[in-house]
């Protein structure tokens, strides 16, 4: 508050208590009495009101910093004690009324009031309020003891704190000031330093140009007391660079005008293109980069810690001089990061406020779990990608592998196929001949009816005819030969069963004979179609026959085939010229000498159904022999499995590896009654093929006439 409403509250106050009744309290705040007595160098206090302290500003209560200090000694006063305390606050309002006149005015208003309002404690803060208070303490409360807080101790005197007095305040080295700005910034070599222009500002003005005389030779160092604040406000907005702004105490500037502290600090950092540096820690948050400050708060707080004490009794004199340490270098992180200083240029054991923390500090487990799904995923994926690519590699070692045993089994089947038709030499022979012959008979029979004085050409052309259908049979033979020999079949093709049944009975006829065997046809009546390689399943018919033939000539009548027929009941398949479902018959009866004369039958029965609801083919070869044994039904189609001494054990296992490639099966059953055994084939019924699109015709009158 100023002096005059100071004046005027007190001659208020004065009038006020000599017309109210005694005792009447004339206190800012007034609670439950204190219970403390009084110690016996003060005026004894009456038991029923509560302590009074006296608190004299230099500046006013509500001037930053010394606000802070005055806000956190009143809360502490409140916490030490218990109870609340009568707290009375004047201010000498130094930066409006700085005269020596004003003071002894201001004291004897004081003295007047005091006449009905006697403190239990004086609290001066500030040099100024220090100053009054030793100067006119014996006038006003001889017998009151002071606290002297934040307070220089040189302009008090010695003898200040002899009487009933002690001090409460920081210790603090100009110098540091500069020290701490070159700390953060060495290469600073402008300082503007921002002080007003009342007497006290011109005073610690000089001190602080003092002080800082050491580093005039490296820094250049301007004062703006004679500046208005706009003027101030101008020059710093215009700073080059390496300069930095000291702000210490602006409280009047040179043409009189009065600033509140915060403010003055906010518009400088608002302006300034240099950093700005203040001197309370009150100050953090508002702009300043930070360094070692006072700590206002600190101070106010240890000042009513000791004040507590003497009002509950201790002697003033008592205590020592209390110098508040200063706290730990202290930094606004966002001013650091906005005038690019590193933090590794501040001393060690700072304090950095205001950081903004990082995605890492704010969710640093989010992070690392995610960080561990990701890199656990990732791992799993080029897990799978390499078991992926070796399931691969795998693959086509497979598929070469199966390739290649495909390729030995087609070799193997091509030089079984071969074999086989070795063995029909004979039969081949007799196929081949039998046209021959009547092909030379008939040439020699048109030659001579040519030869006649009238040739007969009706016979002629009947002998010509004659040589060109043994021709052709001739040719069908060799063509069913050299398919059969060719190292490459024609590949999967759809085919009626029965054609290839009937063209493999009549390559084994001649082999029927020679064996005496008779071969049966039962096929079924309509088409039996399938979808295969035509010249292996030849070869799969061939193989069964042959086997059958060799099964049934044997000494007990099952004397084992090229393969597997171990105990020799023999199976085949075949069929000859003749067409449709009927049976064939090459050989009736074979006369067994060895037998006793019995006459014993040979048959073999090649029958053709359609099962699974015409989805499968059933062919069925039946031999007459003496069957399988019971313990090689299922190993006859093993490799190398024979009972034939100049056998390879080779060609059953064939004819099974054929039927399963074209997703069949093959199996052997012995004959009901023990007489013969029966070789059984599934395969696939092939789908009725999808009927022609019918050509588009131009018109119905086109169409018409093209049937016709």
């Amino acid at each position: 508050m100023s002096l005059a409403r100071t004046l005027l509250i007190l001659l208020g106050a004065f009038l006020f208590a000599a017309t109210a009744p005694t005792g009447a309290a004339t206190t800012t705040t007034t609670t439950t009495a204190a219970t403390t007595p009084a110690p016996a160098t003060s005026p004894a206090p009456d038991a029923q009101r509560p302590r009074r302290v006296l608190m004299v500003h230099s500046f006013g209560d509500s001037v930053p910093p010394f606000a802070s200090q005055s806000t956190a000694f009143e809360s502490a006063m409140k916490r030490e004690l218990g109870a609340a305390v009568d707290l009375e606050q004047i201010s000498l309002d130094k930066p409006r009324y700085a005269q020596p006149e004003m003071e002894e005015a201001f004291a004897e208003f004081l003295a007047k009031r005091l006449a009905k309002w006697q403190p239990d404690l004086v609290v001066p803060t500030g040099a100024p309020a220090g100053q009054f208070v030793a100067k006119y303490r014996g006038r006003l409360f001889p017998h009151t003891p002071v606290v002297y807080s934040w307070v220089n101790k040189q302009t008090i005197g010695a003898d200040a704190l002899t009487d009933n007095a002690t001090f409460v305040g920081q210790s603090f080295d100009f110098k540091d000031l500069v020290e701490d700005i070159l700390q953060l910034k060495p290469d600073t070599n402008n300082i503007v330093v921002v002080f007003g222009a009342t007497p006290l500002e011109r005073y610690w003005t000089d001190a602080y140009r003092k002080a800082f005389e050491p580093y005039a030779g490296r820094v250049k160092f301007t004062w703006v007391n004679e500046l208005s604040f706009e003027q101030t406000l101008e020059l710093v907005s215009k700073l080059p660079p390496r300069s930095f702004v000291l702000l210490t105490l602006l409280l009047r500037d040179a043409p009189g005008i009065s600033y509140n502290q915060d403010d003055v600090l906010r518009r400088l950092t608002e302006t300034s293109a240099a950093p700005v540096n203040g001197m309370f820690q009150t100050q953090m948050g508002d702009g300043i980069v930070g360094g070692r400050l006072f700590q206002t708060e600190l101070t106010g707080t240890e000042t009513a810690r000791v004040a507590a004490r003497i009002l509950r009794g201790e002697p003033a004199s008592s205590f020592p001089p209390l110098v508040v340490p200063m706290g730990a270098p202290t930094y606004d992180w966002r001013e650091l990061r906005r005038w690019g200083i590193s933090e590794s240029r501040l001393p060690p054991g700072s304090i950095v406020l205001f950081r903004q923390p990082t995605a890492w500090e704010l969710y640093r487990w989010h992070i690392i779990a995610a960080v561990a799904v990701i890199a656990t995923q990732a791992l799993l994926i080029c897990t799978l990608l390499v078991h992926r690519r070796r399931r691969r590699l795998a693959e086509l070692a497979q598929r070469k592998a199966q390739a290649e045993v495909e390729q030995r089994r087609l070799e193997l089947a091509h030089v079984a196929r071969v074999a086989t038709l070795g063995e029909l030499t004979a039969t081949l022979t007799h196929e081949l001949g039998q046209p021959f012959t009547a092909i030379l008979a008939n040439s020699s029979a048109a030659t001579m009816l040519l030869e006649a004085p009238r040739p007969d050409l009706a016979e002629v052309r009947e002998a010509l005819t004659d040589i060109g259908a043994d021709a052709e049979r001739a040719a069908e033979v060799i063509r069913r030969l050299r398919a059969m020999l060719k190292r490459d079949t024609p590949g999967v093709a759809r085919f009626d069963v029965n054609d290839v049944i009937r063209a493999v009975a009549r390559i084994v006829r001649s082999d029927a004979t020679r064996h005496g065997v008779t071969i049966h046809l039962d096929l079924a009546p309509g088409a039996c179609p399938v979808t295969a390689d035509t010249v292996q399943l030849q070869q799969v018919m061939l193989n069964l026959m042959l086997n059958a033939f060799a099964a049934m000539s044997g000494p007990d009548r099952g004397g084992g085939d090229d393969n597997n027929r171990g105990a020799g009941g023999a199976v085949g398949a075949g069929g000859d010229a003749g067409g449709g479902g009927g049976r064939v018959r090459t050989v009736g009866v074979e006369r067994d000498d060895d037998r006793g004369g019995r006459d014993v039958a040979r048959d073999l029965t090649v029958r053709t159904r359609l099962t699974d609801g015409a989805r499968a083919v059933l062919i069925e070869v039946a031999d007459s022999g003496s069957g399988i044994a019971a313990g090689q039904l299922e190993s006859i189609f093993n490799p190398f499995v024979t009972s034939k001494p100049e056998g390879l054990g080779m060609g059953l296992s064939i004819c099974r590896s054929i039927v399963e490639s074209h997703r069949g099966t093959i199996r052997a059953a012995n004959n009901p009654g023990g007489r013969g055994a029966t070789i059984s084939i599934t395969l696939p019924a092939a789908p009725a093929p999808a009927p022609p699109a019918p050509a588009p015709h131009p018109n119905r009158a086109d169409h018409v006439a093209g049937t016709r």
